[in-house]
């Protein structure tokens, strides 16, 4: 899931239908739905930061660029669907989405429907085999009112009403309009197979494969659980990605976070690698010298030798300008007093009045 990748510490997304919930929570609501966005600067920093990864990276970018958004702008005011997911249960997950349906009504059966598919009690075929936009009739049939699907206790708790889905298993035998009509669309399942016939049996027999621990962007709302060497990893896949801005940022992250030599060492490498494709060879060298002070390691070694041969080369091309530079005013200036005298002696003469 690319829209927004997230992780949360609890969170198992271990079968499909919590894959393809939580997916369509986060791609309708993206950050809103973990962060509360009034006088909260991190949320749209995130966002804009965010976007712009994608729209220059695609599809490739990264779990570790994102967890360096996410470090860089956490979460700062985490809302009850985050806390809830936060270790929580997947019910738990549909009850909170109760409080994001600011929208109004063409969002209320949004969210209970993705926390029902998340909980596994709406199924791929309940919903392939739906006419399209017939979501929209079953919600005018049961009254389009938020009570219809979400119940607020008296201490203002709102929990998912049981009453809408059997409303729902009821109404999807013979899904007709709002009018009592029968629906003419097309099924979803028709839809899809005349884009590719592939795609609906993709859809029910492919087996979805949990996210490892290892890939997982972790977020916390009260601080930042990073290490050195996840800072160190951002910082070398950014400079594989030429993203060299984001590489040095989180290289100096690592430095901060560094507990031992060797993490030094990796951190001031992965700075000056990026110090390096940026042409600052001078920071580069000295970042290469600190790597190699605390870890020994033939790489540090050989780009040090790399950038003081390139700040070397670049002193003798600027010693060499620079002295084209005063070549060519030194003779401009003679030319212009060859002339005067020339001018002189049309003039005056030879010697002048």
């Amino acid at each position: 899931m690319w829209c927004y990748e997230i992780g949360i510490n609890g969170l198992q997304l271990d079968n499909q239908h919590k894959a393809l919930g939580f997916a369509s929570i986060v791609y309708n609501s993206n950050t809103n739905c973990i962060d509360g966005t009034k006088n909260n600067p991190n949320h749209d920093n995130r966002n804009a930061a965010l976007r712009g990864l994608y729209e220059k990276y695609g599809d490739n970018v990264t779990a570790d660029q994102v967890q360096f958004v996410f470090q860089k702008y956490p979460v700062k005011k985490p809302t009850s669907f985050y806390k809830a997911l936060d270790g929580g249960n997947t019910k738990d997950w549909a009850n909170a989405l109760g409080n994001f349906c600011a929208e109004g009504g063409g969002i209320y059966w949004r969210r209970w429907l993705e926390g029902q598919i998340a909980m596994g009690n709406i199924t791929y075929k309940d919903l392939l085999d739906l006419p399209m936009y017939s979501m929209y009739e079953f919600w005018c049939i049961i009254g389009g009112q938020k009570d219809a699907l979400f119940d607020k206790d008296t201490n203002g708790v709102i929990t998912v009403n049981p009453d809408g889905l059997k409303k729902f298993k009821k109404w999807a035998k013979n899904p007709v309009t709002k009018h009592g009509k029968t629906n003419t669309n097309e099924t979803l399942r028709q839809v899809l197979n005349s884009i590719d016939s592939s795609l609906v049996s993709k859809i029910e027999n492919e087996t979805f494969t949990p996210i490892t621990k290892k890939e997982i962007a972790y977020i916390v709302a009260d601080g930042d659980i990073y290490t050195c060497e996840q800072k160190n990893d951002v910082s070398f896949a950014a400079y594989n990605k030429n993203d060299y801005e984001l590489a040095l940022s989180a290289g100096k992250s690592a430095l901060k976070l560094a507990k031992n030599n060797k993490q030094l060492g990796a951190a001031y490498y992965n700075i000056g690698m990026a110090h390096m494709a940026m042409k600052h060879y001078a920071r580069a060298k000295k970042c290469f010298e600190k790597s190699l002070a605390y870890n020994k390691t033939n790489a540090a070694k050989k780009q040090m030798d790399i950038a003081q041969q390139n700040q070397s080369e670049r002193r003798d091309k600027s010693g060499k300008y620079a002295t084209g530079v005063l070549a060519v005013a030194a003779l401009a200036y003679g030319g212009r007093k060859y002339y005067l005298r020339q001018q002189q002696k049309k003039y005056y003469g030879r010697n002048g009045r």
